[in-house]
């Protein structure tokens, strides 16, 4: 990934969590960038645009201010035009799409929290392993017969005990896959920054 974009240009922490999940990212470099050609996409500021290989296919993601600017004749289009500073979650999903055949809309990670889940089939008690905000994965040694809607109890670290709902996708080698449903506001932010922070102390 060819960064030419100043830190500034990202929210606090973006970088180096988006380097601990896989990404690579290249520093800006003065003139025109010698491994441009070979990067699988750009991260630029508008008045770099003209730093880019005429000739490169990647895709190029925008970091704008306020207002998206003009484009000028010459200038490569970009899949993805972001707001500076731009957050983990925006850079993140901007390249799932621009890179990925099944992009991921936002990101995970691995973690170790105590859960419980709460279904018509009873009470269970489990460990979360995996968390973004779209869901989780569970470890439990207890399979769902369906897959209605269950409820699921688990601390964060900086919130405190948060109950959500979940519907579950599937059960294999001991792990419960789920989807998160109707979350507040509230608790989607106290998530993402849940793993933003396991990201940044990984």
């Amino acid at each position: 990934m060819a960064r030419h974009a100043p830190c500034r240009a990202f929210a606090r922490g973006a970088l180096p969590a988006l380097e601990r999940l896989g990404y690579r990212l290249l520093p800006p470099r003065t003139g025109r960038v010698a491994a441009g050609a070979e990067a699988e996409a750009h991260l630029v500021c508008p008045r770099d645009l003209r730093r880019l290989p005429p000739d490169t296919d990647a895709p190029v993601i925008l970091l704008a201010g306020r207002r998206p600017p003009r484009p000028r004749p010459g200038d490569p289009s970009a899949v993805a035009t972001l707001r500076r500073p731009a957050t983990l979650g925006d850079v993140y999903r901007a390249l799932q799409f621009a890179l990925e055949a099944n992009p991921r809309r936002v990101p995970r990670a691995s973690i170790t929290l105590p859960a419980r889940c709460a279904s018509g089939e009873g009470d269970f008690p489990g460990a979360i392993v995996s968390l973004s905000e779209g869901g989780c994965l569970v470890r439990s040694t207890r399979p769902l017969s369906s897959r209605r809607r269950l409820r699921l109890f688990f601390p964060l670290p900086e919130s405190g005990l948060v109950e959500v709902s979940a519907r579950p996708l599937y059960h294999a080698r001991g792990h419960l896959g789920l989807a998160f449903l109707d979350l507040a506001d509230a608790t989607r932010r106290a998530i993402a920054e849940c793993v933003e922070q396991v990201l940044l102390a990984s």
